[in-house]
């Protein structure tokens, strides 16, 4: 089921990498059949979590049958989130971010050794999708795809640094203040990255649509960290 991978991403950092990327999620999913089907999403990933983490230890029989509730309870949030929509767009502004919370949860798992990386991206990016078709669609407010675009950067951030820290030094290795002083760092950047796009937005010199607003946030945000890092 589960391969044995050395050197596994910084726990704290990726924690909270998912609970950015849920809270990405959650800020868009505004209706209570969104939420319902997200909350279930967040329990089945926990359940597979404990269940990957118990094979791992060599508890295959509990592992297994806790990993496979855990998938099977993604799987029913997923076809809830489809089944219990009202329109094509209300899935469509959904899905996405369930699968990239999935995704995420396997990249920072491991899952799959030596591709951390492609996981986690791809999960951060999928979760993404999910403001912007929010935008897109139901004309999400501004301060609301600002924080969601925030929340998945910092979730992708967050990733990278587990997954660094993990082949770094160890995942046993006691940096949790690190953590949580780069998390705050790259969080006091967002809060720059929305200051700045908000002033673009408050002067209203340019006309600029939601969307491309969100891209200009992306930018800003993606420019900083990378300057941060």
């Amino acid at each position: 089921m589960v391969g044995v991978t050395t050197n596994r991403p910084a726990p704290l950092s990726a924690v909270l990498s998912v609970v950015a990327a849920a809270a990405a999620i959650y800020l868009v999913a505004t209706g209570p059949n969104q939420r319902f089907a997200l909350a279930v999403t967040i329990g089945g990933l926990a359940a597979l979590a404990v269940g990957i983490e118990l094979w791992r230890r060599e508890h295959r029989l509990l592992g297994g049958i806790i990993g496979l509730v855990g998938t099977g309870a993604v799987g029913v949030a997923l076809v809830l989130g489809y089944s219990r929509s009202a329109r094509f767009g209300t899935a469509a502004e959904l899905l996405p971010g369930l699968v990239g919370l999935s995704l995420l949860v396997l990249g920072l798992g491991p899952i799959w050794k030596g591709r951390e990386r492609l996981l986690f991206s791809a999960g951060t990016g999928l979760v993404f999708v999910s403001p912007l078709v929010a935008a897109v669609l139901y004309e999400t407010t501004t301060v609301t795809l600002l924080i969601a675009g925030v929340c998945t950067v910092l979730a992708w951030d967050l990733a990278e640094r587990a997954v660094n820290l993990g082949e770094q030094v160890g995942r046993e290795a006691r940096t949790y203040s690190v953590e949580l002083l780069n998390g705050g760092a790259t969080l006091a950047v967002g809060g720059v990255a929305i200051a700045l796009v908000q002033g673009v937005a408050g002067a209203n010199v340019t006309g600029l649509p939601l969307l491309a607003l969100a891209g200009l946030l992306a930018a800003a945000f993606t420019l900083l960290v990378a300057l941060y890092n």
